[in-house]
């Protein structure tokens, strides 16, 4: 009977360590590799009609972008996690609250950053746009946020 507690707080241990990975999406491989702000730059992009001007600004800035990311050391965010894992581990070990604390604020820290590069990035795409593509922009926003509200497939605020 102590063996299903048992596998049950191993069960959420394992759950808590893989929840904890922060969300550095400019550091994955793939399709999926920008998050959310990627696909909201395409659809900016898609729907802003950008001119032949505004296209090389944007290859521009998408170019400074890879460089930046190139500039990472990434080998530092690994070894940031790793050690944000193991430590995440020895406070679900041990039981200790203030450290799981301290784990999850390290972990906060780490996703604002990231959210903080996002919005950088966004801004700077906006900003090659004139008042009548950010306004058509807003607009498709607003017809696609209301049908999925209407279907139920988001929230219609």
């Amino acid at each position: 009977m102590k063996s299903i507690p048992s596998l049950f707080a191993i069960a959420g241990a394992l759950g808590l360590i893989l929840v904890a990975q922060p969300a550095d999406a400019c550091q994955r491989k793939g399709h999926h590799r920008a998050g959310k702000a990627h696909h909201l730059i395409q659809m900016i992009v898609r729907s802003a009609e950008l001119t032949p001007d505004q296209k090389r600004q944007l290859k521009a800035m998408r170019k400074q972008f890879k460089q930046e990311r190139q500039g990472v050391d990434k080998s530092a965010f690994r070894a940031q996690r790793q050690a944000m894992k193991q430590k995440m581990a020895a406070a679900i070990e041990s039981g200790d609250s203030a450290e799981l604390e301290e784990v999850f604020a390290l972990k906060s820290e780490l996703q604002a950053k990231h959210q903080r590069m996002k919005l950088k990035k966004l801004s700077q795409v906006l900003s090659i746009l004139t008042d009548e593509q950010r306004a058509r922009v807003a607009q498709k926003m607003r017809r696609k946020h209301a049908r999925r509200g209407k279907w139920g497939g988001g929230d219609a605020d």
